[in-house]
């Protein structure tokens, strides 16, 4: 998104909630402004477009940065599956395939989080278990907690903090600077706050 679609943005949501903008005084619409468009700037402009539509219709507070972009995700890729929705893939794939077909081999899961969760929980001990109750709810547990995070994952990829983060965690300890391994907490937002300044 261009930094003057940014901006469009940005009006739109201030005038959708003149109440909580008239609150604030110049200083802090400006620096309000430039927070949200810094932290919108890697998403497409349409999608961002159509996300605060829907917030304008549906929100009845001043949107969060974090409520923008989980619209966003929303926009692109609709609402995310339960867990209880997912365990019926798997109830009908042991009706039809058994405990000795092989999922990844003998057939394939649509849902890769589905994958991720029956790997994890064992393939034969799913269909050999005779407790289904309590293999659906750790299944339900495991497949909402990691939907959740690859959902906080999509909302996050593309900022230029969350990619430096990203970095840093596929770096080997060893192989980082000193000072990189010495910030705390309050630095850390620091140095992110000091790049939201510095791209005004």
């Amino acid at each position: 998104m261009t930094e003057i679609e940014a901006q469009k943005i940005v009006t739109v949501i201030a005038a959708a909630w003149p109440g909580h903008v008239s609150r604030l005084t110049p200083t802090q619409q400006a620096d309000q402004q430039r927070v949200y468009r810094r932290m919108l700037a890697d998403l497409p402009y349409p999608v961002v477009n159509a996300a605060v539509e829907r917030l304008i219709a549906t929100a009845k507070f001043f949107p969060t940065v974090a409520e923008i972009r989980e619209a966003c995700v929303f926009t692109t890729q609709g609402e995310r599956r339960t867990g209880l929705e997912a365990w019926g893939d798997v109830v009908r794939a042991m009706s039809r395939q058994g405990a000795y077909r092989v999922p990844g081999v003998d057939f394939f899961w649509r849902d890769p989080i589905v994958a991720r969760c029956v790997s994890a929980l064992s393939w034969p001990e799913l269909c050999g278990s005779e407790m289904v109750a309590s293999e659906r709810a750790r299944f339900i547990e495991a497949y909402d907690r990691i939907a959740a995070a690859d959902r906080t994952t999509q909302q996050t990829h593309g900022l230029p903090a969350a990619d430096r983060l990203r970095e840093l965690r596929s770096t080997p300890v060893n192989k980082r600077d000193a000072h990189s391994n010495q910030l705390t907490a309050g630095e850390a937002v620091g140095a992110v706050l000091n790049q939201i300044a510095g791209a005004k």
